[in-house]
C-alpha cells in the first residue's frame, strides 16, 4: 500500500521543497482553473457608509502591487520577503519575488468564475454557504470608482512601460 503525502504551500516555500526533490502535483497559480486570488471583503453596508475608507484601502493595495511589479524596487521587495517570511537565503527571496510577479496584477475586476469555484469548495465544509449566490457577494462600485481615477490610469500606464 502506498500513501501519498501532500500539502498546499505558497510559492516561496514550495520552491525550497522542489529543490530538495519533492514533486509538485499541481501548481494552482498556473493551472487553468479560475480563482479569485487577491481580494478584499467587507459588509455591503460598510461599503456604502465608508466609501472614502474603502477607496483608500483599495488605493493602498494597488500601490503595493505596483511597487512589487516595479523592477527598480526588486531589491527592497526581496529584502522584505526575506525578513518577514524569515527566509534563509537570497535564492529563497528571489524565488518568492518571481512568484509575486505573476501572482499579482493591477487588474482589480472581480473574477466571477473564480468566486464560483471558491463557493463550490466552501459548500463542502459549510452548508450555510449553499444559499449564497456568488453574484451577490460582488460589489463592483469601488472598482468602477477606482478605474475612473487618474491615479489608477497612471498606475496601469506606468506598469505597461
Amino acid at each position: 500500500m502506498r500513501i501519498a503525502h501532500g500539502a498546499s504551500l505558497g510559492y516561496t516555500f514550495s520552491t525550497l521543497l522542489k529543490e530538495k526533490g519533492f514533486r509538485v502535483l499541481v501548481d494552482l497559480g498556473r493551472a487553468p482553473i479560475p480563482y479569485q486570488g487577491l481580494s478584499l471583503a467587507t459588509r455591503r453596508s460598510y461599503l456604502r457608509q465608508n466609501t472614502q475608507i474603502v477607496d483608500s484601502v483599495l488605493r493602498g493595495v494597488l500601490e503595493s502591487v505596483a511597487f512589487i511589479q516595479n523592477p527598480s524596487y526588486k531589491e527592497v521587495a526581496t529584502r522584505s520577503l526575506l525578513k518577514n517570511l524569515r527566509l534563509k537565503s537570497a535564492q529563497e527571496g528571489e524565488n518568492g519575488y518571481q512568484a509575486l510577479q505573476w501572482l499579482y496584477s493591477l487588474d482589480i475586476r472581480p473574477n466571477l468564475k473564480g468566486i464560483q469555484n471558491m463557493h463550490r469548495l466552501l459548500v463542502m465544509t459549510n452548508s450555510k454557504v449553499r444559499g449564497v449566490k456568488s453574484e451577490d457577494v460582488i460589489d463592483e462600485a469601488p472598482v468602477q470608482r477606482m478605474e475612473k481615477t487618474s491615479f489608477y490610469r497612471d498606475l496601469v500606464a506606468h506598469a505597461k512601460r
